[in-house]
């Protein structure tokens, strides 16, 4: 049991919990837990965070979407019917940058490391302009 991503990326649930606090600290963030959703005491708003990382950050560990912005555009601006994941609430849309960001963490990581070679799946998607599904 754990999470698989639409993209081919796989982690347990414990692992994806363990990549994401090691993503936080290497992005410069600090320590995840300090964050809304991870701390029992509200914590810090991820709103006033301008990375563009964050959306992998608190997303939910089993369900929803990171989507392109270019993806969202191409979609919202046409007459044609819209995707099924449209109007979910679990939605998260990001600056564009994310695939680039995430590539200049995980790149410094070792070459046999699981967590870059698994965030590779999700670059690779990401770069594409492919709406990528937790699940």
């Amino acid at each position: 049991m754990g999470l698989d991503l639409s993209c081919g990326s796989r982690w347990s649930y414990g692992g994806f919990m363990r990549f994401r606090r090691r993503l936080c600290e290497a992005a410069g963030l600090g320590d995840l837990e300090s964050f809304e959703g991870f701390t029992e005491s509200g914590g810090r708003n991820w709103d006033a965070i301008g990375d563009p990382i964050v959306p992998l950050l608190d997303h939910s560990d089993a369900e929803g979407f990171l989507i392109p912005d270019w993806t969202l555009k191409d979609y919202f601006g046409k007459a044609s019917p819209q995707p099924p994941w449209v109007g979910s609430i679990y939605i998260r849309f990001y600056g564009g940058t994310m695939a680039e960001r995430l590539d200049g963490i995980v790149s410094k990581w070792p070459e046999d490391d699981y967590d870059r070679e698994q965030a590779g799946h999700l670059i690779a998607a990401l770069e594409c302009g492919e709406a990528v599904e937790f699940r």
